[in-house]
C-alpha cells in the first residue's frame, strides 16, 4: 500500500503547539572511522579498529578524564585494552551521586571500510541526554595500540537555553599514558609512575601520529516513546514510526495486524487522555481523527515534518480497528508519542 502523505500532513499541521524547549533530548552519534593506509602511510595495521565505545553524561562537577591528569583505573583499563567495563562502572558511581545522568555502552568495534572483522558493528548509535546532565564524554581505543586512543570529554550538548542541533568532532588521538609500548599491538611495558593523558603530536613520536582518525557526529533527533496500551481481539494491531522527527524530513507510521478489508481510525493528538474506550484505553486526546482503509491489514501514512513545527512539540497517536474478538467489538494499536526536536 502507497504511504498516504497528506492525511499525516494535515494530522501534523493541524496539532502543531508552542511547547516549552525538551528537557530531554536525543542524539544521533554517527561515527566516521576514516583510518586507513591512504591517511596513515605505513601506520594502518591489520584489523585496525576503534574499539568498545563508552562513557556517559553528567553534569560539570565531575570529569572522568583530562588532557595534563593521570588516566583513571577506567580509563587505563579502556586505552589499554579497549573494554569499557571499569569505565562504566566509574560512570555509574557518579550516577548514585547524582553527578551523572546515565551510562553509555555500546560493546563492539567501530571499523574502518578496510576493516572486516565480526566484531564490527554499527556505525550509529542513540542516546538521551537531560537538561541537568548537558555533558557527554564518549571514549574508545585505538586497535590494536599499547594505549592510544580518541574521544570526548564533558562535550556540551546545550547552549544558549536549548539543545545544540549538530556537533562535530575532529578525533585526533591521546595517549593514555600508560604504556611505553609504540607498536600497533596491546601492553608493552608499564609507564611507571604513569604519565598525564597527552595529544599525540609529531614531536611526542607515536607511530600512530596526530593526524585525524575520523569525527564523531552528534545530531539531534526526535524520541519515538512506545505508550502501549495495545488492545487485542481477533487481531493484534501494532504501529510503529520512522524517522529522526526534524523538521523538513520524512516521518512514516506504519500500522500491522490490522483486520484486512475494514476501516480504522488514526487517533491524533497533542496531549494524554487515557480515557477507557471500548474494552481498552484511548491514549490521545483527539484532536484530529481519520479513517484509513486496512487492505491486506497495513495502512502506512508518511509526510515532511512542517518546517515550522516547534521544537518539544509531542504528537500522540493510536489505530483503532472493528474487531468481534475485541471485549467491545474493537481492537487497538499500541499509543506512540513523537516528541519533535
Amino acid at each position: 500500500m502507497r504511504p498516504r502523505f497528506f492525511v499525516l500532513s494535515v494530522a501534523l499541521l493541524g496539532l502543531m503547539a508552542t511547547s516549552p524547549a525538551a528537557q530531554v533530548a536525543r542524539y544521533r552519534l554517527t561515527v566516521d572511522n576514516t583510518w586507513s593506509e591512504a591517511t596513515h602511510p605505513g601506520a594502518f595495521p591489520q584489523d585496525a579498529h576503534f574499539s568498545w565505545l563508552g562513557g556517559g553524561t553528567h553534569d560539570a562537577s565531575v570529569s572522568f578524564w583530562s588532557v595534563g591528569e593521570a588516566a583513571s583505573p577506567g580509563m587505563k583499563q579502556m586505552a589499554e585494552s579497549g573494554a569499557t567495563d571499569d569505565l562504566e562502572g566509574e560512570v555509574a558511581a557518579a550516577v548514585s551521586q547524582g553527578s551523572a545522568a546515565s551510562v553509555l555502552a555500546w560493546h563492539h568495534w567501530f571499523c574502518p571500510p578496510d576493516t572486516d572483522n565480526g566484531q564490527c558493528g554499527t556505525l550509529v548509535v542513540e542516546f538521551d541526554v537531560a537538561e541537568s546532565h548537558p555533558l557527554v564524554t564518549l571514549v574508545t581505543m585505538l586497535g590494536p595500540s599499547p594505549d592510544w586512543f580518541v574521544g570526548v570529554s564533558g562535550l556540551r550538548l546545550r547552549g544558549g537555553g536549548d539543545w545544540l542541533d549538530e556537533i562535530v568532532v575532529d578525533l585526533r588521538p591521546y595517549d593514555g599514558g600508560t604504556r611505553d609500548n609504540n607498536l600497533f599491538q596491546l601492553w608493552g611495558p608499564l609507564t611507571t609512575p604513569p604519565d598525564p593523558v597527552t595529544h599525540i603530536t609529531d614531536a611526542s613520536g607515536q607511530l600512530v601520529g596526530p593526524t585525524s582518525l575520523g569525527s564523531f557526529t552528534f545530531t539531534r533527533v526526535g524520541q519515538i516513546v512506545d505508550l502501549g496500551q495495545a488492545l487485542a481481539g481477533n487481531f493484534a494491531p501494532t504501529l510503529d514510526a520512522t524517522g529522526t522527527l526534524l523538521p523538513d524530513e520524512p516521518v512514516t507510521l506504519v500500522g500491522t495486524g490490522l483486520p484486512p478489508g475494514r476501516s480504522a481510525w488514526m487517533f491524533f493528538g497533542t496531549e494524554e487522555l487515557n480515557q477507557p474506550f471500548k474494552g481498552g484505553v484511548l491514549v490521545p486526546d483527539p484532536t484530529l481523527i481519520t479513517e484509513l482503509p486496512t487492505g491486506t491489514g497495513t495502512i502506512a501514512i508518511a509526510a515532511a515534518l512542517p518546517a515550522s513545527i516547534p521544537s518539544g512539540t509531542e504528537i500522540l497517536v493510536q489505530a483503532w480497528a472493528p474487531d468481534a474478538g475485541g471485549p467491545a467489538g474493537a481492537s487497538a494499536s499500541n499509543a506512540l508519542m513523537l516528541i519533535v526536536p
